[in-house]
């Protein structure tokens, strides 16, 4: 195919199969290899700058889009929009964390039964220099989370099922979304939203009624399924917290907190290894009690 110099960065860092052209990445910014035929059989063109691969792997494809983790940002690339950088919600997390020395590590992976891009990176809060922590978007409605998970490899789902992963600390291969355990044991799981405003934000508001839209299912007769709701109210993002703790389950229709603030937040834990449960549309009543 001859030989073609690439004008920008220092070296090729990685590259992926898109639908109709291939990515080539180096250090610092990303191109397109296109097949064009005898005597060049291929052409190269600079799709965009300042967007180079983190590392070899931390590049994945999904329903056609390509998805890619840089030092300091993501960026996808589809045939319609081109290549843009994502706004990431939860990006103090990852990159103040990155542990740059092992930045390379890092990997992504696909996971088409749910519509996710997930990140795999070392983190400086780990201490291991191995992919011990995770980012994860959910490309339907563009939305982050982030948590503790060691993934040193990662593939979609194949003829064996759904996706596998390859776990650094006990050289196993992982299948995941598979039962609703880890292996037989509680995961010990939870997820934590952000801070929003109670009301219009500007006057305290007492939260008293919280209803989780929740599915639930029992995969032992001997075990009622429960998870643990936390409710968190501030008066100022540094100020001090009221928190109250509750458990829901099927039997329970709704919850009735008494916190006080002008912002809160909530989170979800469970460590049931026997049930099931999901969680749609949650709805909250708040009364506005003055500004003191």
């Amino acid at each position: 195919a001859g030989s073609f110099h690439l004008g920008t960065g220092s070296k090729i860092v990685g590259g992926i199969q898109a639908a109709n052209t291939a990515f080539v990445f180096t250090d610092i910014d990303a191109y397109t290899m296109s097949f064009v035929g005898y005597p060049l059989v291929f052409s190269f063109n600079q799709a965009a700058t300042n967007c180079g691969l983190v590392g070899p792997h931390a590049v994945a494809s999904l329903r056609g889009v390509v998805y890619w983790m840089s030092d300091g940002n993501f960026h996808m690339a589809s045939g319609s929009s081109g290549i843009r950088s994502i706004p990431c919600s939860v990006w103090d997390n990852v990159f103040q964390d990155l542990d740059t020395q092992n930045a390379h590590k890092a990997c992504a992976g696909a996971n088409s039964d749910f519509n996710e891009i997930i990140f795999f990176f070392p983190s400086l809060s780990g201490g291991t220099g191995e992919n011990d922590k995770y980012v994860k978007l959910t490309v339907n409605e563009m939305e982050w989370d982030y948590g503790d998970l060691p993934r040193s490899a990662w593939t979609d789902r194949t003829v064996l099922g759904p996706s596998i992963g390859a776990d650094p600390t006990t050289t196993y291969l992982q299948q995941h979304e598979t039962g609703y355990s880890d292996d037989g044991a509680a995961m010990n799981s939870y997820f934590e939203t952000g801070y929003f405003a109670v009301g219009d934000g500007e006057n305290f508001a007492t939260i008293d009624h919280f209803e989780p839209d929740m599915k639930w299912a029992t995969l032992s007769s001997s075990t009622q399924t429960s998870v643990s709701i936390t409710l968190t109210a501030l008066e100022y993002p540094n100020g001090e917290s009221m928190t109250e703790t509750l458990t829901m389950s099927s039997t329970i229709p709704y919850l009735t907190p008494r916190i006080r603030g002008r912002i809160a937040k909530w989170k979800l834990e469970t460590d049931d290894a026997n049930g099931w449960w999901r969680l749609g549309q949650t709805r909250y009543r708040y009364i506005l009690s003055g500004r003191r």
